[in-house]
């Protein structure tokens, strides 16, 4: 269980460092720098490791960068589902034509990205499978 809490953990601080980043438009340097900083300082797994000192739960710290990494297009869904729809003006012009090859693929990978990341948390034998 220590994978999928080392999991979950990733994907929250994934999901607040983007978002930030979103929020930090105006004063992107400042933003990005505490941001990044924070996500990938290691301060989660700091602490974690000081309440937990345990040894199996150090094999479980790679799923922490995994979780970040996932996090990522699960901010964008939206601007990604927005590719799929034409959106038009008060004039009935279209202003943006529909993408829809660019969804799909970007759909695909989101799930590849979240199957394999799930298959590394829940799964003994995937782990060994590429080791």
């Amino acid at each position: 269980m220590e994978y999928v809490g080392f999991l979950c953990l990733g994907l929250f601080v994934g999901c607040v460092a983007v978002l930030g980043f979103q929020q930090a438009q105006t004063n992107f340097t400042k933003g990005a720098t505490a941001i990044l900083a924070a996500a990938l300082g290691g301060v989660a797994i700091g602490f974690v490791d000081k309440l937990i000192p345990v040894a199996s739960s150090r094999d479980s710290i790679f799923m922490y960068p995994v979780g970040l990494f996932v996090a990522i297009p699960w901010i964008y869904m939206r601007t990604i589902v927005e590719l799929w729809n034409e959106q038009k003006d008060t004039n009935g012009n279209v202003v943006q034509r529909r993408h829809p090859v660019m969804t799909i693929l970007a759909l695909i990978g989101m799930l590849v990205v979240n199957v394999l990341a799930m298959l590394l948390a829940f799964s003994p034998r995937f782990r060994k499978f590429i080791e």
